[in-house]
Order: C-alpha cells, then structure tokens, then sequence
C-alpha cells in the first residue's frame, strides 16, 4: 500500500484550511442543537396531547358507565329459566 503523499500548505493556505474546519464544526454544532431543541420540543408537545387524550378517555369511559346504569335501571336483565325447572300448568 502506497503512502499518501504529503501535503505542504503555505502558512496562509493551513491557516484558510483551520478557518474554514472552524466554522464547519461550528456550523455542525449549531445545527445539532437546533435539531435537539427541536426534539424536546416535540418531546413536550406529544406529552401535553398524550395527557389530553387520557383526561378525554376517562371522561368518555365515565359517560359510558353513567349511561349503562341509566338503562340498567331502566330495564333490569331478564330473569333465565333454569334447565331443570318444570313448566308451570
């Protein structure tokens, strides 16, 4: 395997080279904390409309039970006749 040949840079071509590494780790930084503000932020929004979404689950599973009483009382199960019983008459 050949060696990779060297590279001399004048002092303002190595110092043209660092300016511009500095700003694109620089430019990588900034868009990595964006992206993570952005992340918590989604991360907080999914949280609220999860927290909706089981407040308005309980309040519907609560209508369901109040609405079920309401006809049980309303019209009681039907007694069932027993396999055994003999008929009347």
């Amino acid at each position: 395997m050949a060696r990779k040949p060297s590279v001399i840079l004048t002092p303002a071509e190595k110092k043209a080279a660092t300016s511009s590494a500095k700003d694109a780790v620089k430019a990588a930084k900034q868009a990595l904390a964006a992206a993570d503000k952005s992340r918590k932020q989604l991360e907080k929004d999914h949280a609220t409309a999860i927290k909706a979404s089981d407040k308005s689950l309980a309040a519907l599973r609560k209508d369901l039970t109040n609405a079920e009483a309401s006809y049980n009382a309303l019209s009681p199960p039907k007694a069932v006749e027993s396999p055994t019983a003999t008929p009347a008459g």
